[in-house]
């Protein structure tokens, strides 16, 4: 865990580039740029950059953004319960032989319909029903994390898992708010959906509060809200994460208000008999997808793109442009697995770089 935490604050520092002359040129408006990290929530690092002529202004902001993202995290945690919280652990429990069909609150009914949006959207690529598949996973890289060494899951015990994955056995219940999984052997794992999504609900509330020149970076899951108060967009660096590069970013891209948001196969992973598997799990094959080493996207919904850059990471170039470029408001990069880069038909009128 420590060296997933470790990978995931580098990532977080890398991620980010701010303009030295906007930095000044805010100054002069009588704005501070202030920054706020928390480790806490969604097993990620979580930082908060803003511009504010206080501290304390800055301090308020972050106070309403980390409490927010301390519920979403609660929530939609998978492997812990908290008291009085029907939350996804509670959702995927199974007792006596059957799950249970809880009361729940609306922001998981909305995150779990969010879910079979993409889902749908992406042809089944993003599937949040595939928790049986990707506990077997999730399990050995644990083990490697933790010890240096694993045993891959079985394909037998995988196959066994991929009969459980059927999105449909989810019964979302919005007038009476219940969720309900008629299949006891199907588990939720919102890791392609849940802190995308949760990004993009705080920042929608801060615009709705009236508060700009914000970018939330959540574990590499970026948004951004409002221009800085000298009116300049932000820049934000996409990771180049080819070892022989010579440049830290692959493109540099600048907005006022997009998410950016990349799935890699650089950061999580386990090394069995000498070859690495990362952690995005093809839900065709069951094991790690083959196509890319990085893919980004950029999109003005933070969900979306986290959705999309999970989905985009399990399909062949031809058949995940396609998709991309289907799809209005959003653009991507994908950096495959021989280190050359294809991009959405928009892309480039995104960049700085």
């Amino acid at each position: 865990m420590r060296v997933k935490k470790t990978i995931l604050a580098l990532f977080a520092i890398a991620a980010l580039l701010f303009s030295s002359f906007s930095l000044f040129g805010c100054e002069a408006f009588g704005y501070r740029k202030l920054e706020r990290t928390e480790h806490r929530f969604f097993d990620t690092v979580c930082t908060l950059v803003g511009y504010e002529k206080s501290e304390k202004e800055f301090a308020a902001v972050a106070d309403k953004v980390f409490t927010m993202l301390e519920e979403y995290h609660k929530l939609y945690d998978i492997r812990n319960a908290y008291k009085d919280i029907n939350n996804l652990y509670e959702i995927n429990k199974v007792v006596n032989g059957s799950h249970r069909k809880l009361t729940v609150d609306e922001r998981i009914i909305d995150l779990i319909l969010f879910s079979k949006e993409a889902y749908a959207l992406s042809g089944g690529a993003t599937n949040v029903a595939m928790g049986s598949v990707l506990s077997l996973w999730s399990k050995a890289r644990e083990e490697y994390e933790e010890l240096g060494s694993c045993n891959l899951p079985s394909e037998a015990a995988l196959k066994a898992a991929a009969l459980h994955t059927d999105i449909e056995a989810v019964e979302v219940d919005r007038e009476n708010s219940t969720v309900y999984i008629s299949d006891p052997g199907i588990t939720l794992d919102v890791g392609a959906t849940a802190k995308g999504y949760a990004t993009e609900m705080i920042a929608r509330e801060l615009e709705n509060m009236g508060i700009s020149g914000y970018m939330l970076n959540f574990g590499g899951n970026v948004r951004v809200v409002g221009s800085k108060p000298s009116g300049d967009d932000w820049s934000v660096g996409i990771e180049d994460p080819r070892a022989d590069s010579k440049d830290p970013f692959l493109r540099i891209i600048e907005t006022s208000s997009a998410a950016v948001v990349t799935s890699g196969s650089y950061h999580r992973y386990l090394v069995y008999d000498g070859k690495k598997y990362h952690h995005i799990i093809d839900p065709d094959t069951l094991y790690p997808a083959q196509y890319y080493i990085s893919v980004s996207v950029i999109s003005d919904n933070s969900g979306m793109a986290d959705a999309l850059s999970t989905a985009l990471f399990t399909m062949p170039i031809g058949e995940a442009l396609d998709l991309i470029n289907s799809i209005d408001g959003a653009e991507a990069m994908l950096l495959d697995i021989n280190g050359e880069l294809h991009f959405s038909q928009g892309f480039d009128s995104l960049t700085k770089k």
